[in-house]
């Protein structure tokens, strides 16, 4: 992914998923291949689609770093400093252990820690600097690292020398992201599989108003103004009908 193809990464993982057999069958591997899935995604600005992917995965350590990076690109360094940290008091592989400590900067530097930030990106740059992986620096916004350089020497070297290389950042400064809560996500899918309000009031016992004001919440989360259009977006985002492999 650092190398910024994204697009050929996410199909080679969606024919690794798509492929039968027991390895796929849960364990480890499995749930690396859809947690790099979740990391496709983002760096393709996929936001929801991530997040959905990374529901089904569940609470497991191979989703620490894109978790913790969707939340951090989507707005929200407070919770992408928890996840990060969380992450950070558990046995890590070291590549994750960077990532990690990269997201855990980020967020530090989006809250006024400068002072934290420059130590995990002290530690990471040590990781860095003895896997020889520069370009690890591009998964982290260089707004991030423009702030630190001015404190790390070395930081201001290895970004000078992906500016030479001409590396691109790996995912975007910000992206999108749509949440719907349980009850306007079992909404949608009624609404998804034709069934009229009164049909989905009536099959969740609650009254037709409560549905419509559902439906209008699920329409400003989604940004459209009819019913056709809900639905399209849906799937377009992958919330209706789109189970994340």
């Amino acid at each position: 992914m650092t190398w910024g193809q994204a697009n050929d990464a996410l199909d080679l993982l969606d024919d690794a998923l798509a492929t039968p057999g027991p390895v796929l069958e849960g364990g480890v591997y499995a749930g690396l291949l859809r947690a790099a899935r979740a990391d496709a995604l983002l760096a393709l600005g996929r936001a929801t689609h991530a997040l959905a992917v990374l529901d089904a995965l569940g609470d497991r350590s191979v989703g620490q770093v894109p978790t913790a990076r969707l939340r951090l690109l989507a707005g929200d360094p407070s919770h992408a400093h928890v996840l990060a940290s969380r992450g950070l008091n558990s046995s890590l592989w070291r590549r994750d252990r960077t990532q990690l400590l990269l997201i855990d900067a980020a967020a530090r530097t989006e809250l006024g820690d400068d002072e934290g930030a420059a130590r995990c990106l002290s530690e990471a740059l040590g990781q860095i600097e003895e896997n020889n992986d520069r370009r690890s620096l591009a998964t982290i916004p260089r707004s991030v690292l423009q702030a630190q350089a001015r404190s790390l020497p070395q930081l201001r070297v290895f970004t000078a020398e992906l500016d030479d290389l001409g590396v691109e950042p790996t995912y975007p400064d910000s992206v999108d992201l749509v949440e719907l809560s349980p009850r306007e996500h079992v909404v949608l899918q009624s609404l998804s599989a034709g069934r009229t309000l009164a049909e989905t009031a009536a099959g969740e016992f609650v009254s037709v108003d409560t549905v419509k004001s559902q439906t209008r919440s699920l329409y400003a989360k989604l940004k459209v103004h009819n019913r056709r259009d809900l639905i399209l977006q849906a799937h377009r985002l992958g919330l209706a009908d789109d189970q994340p492999r």
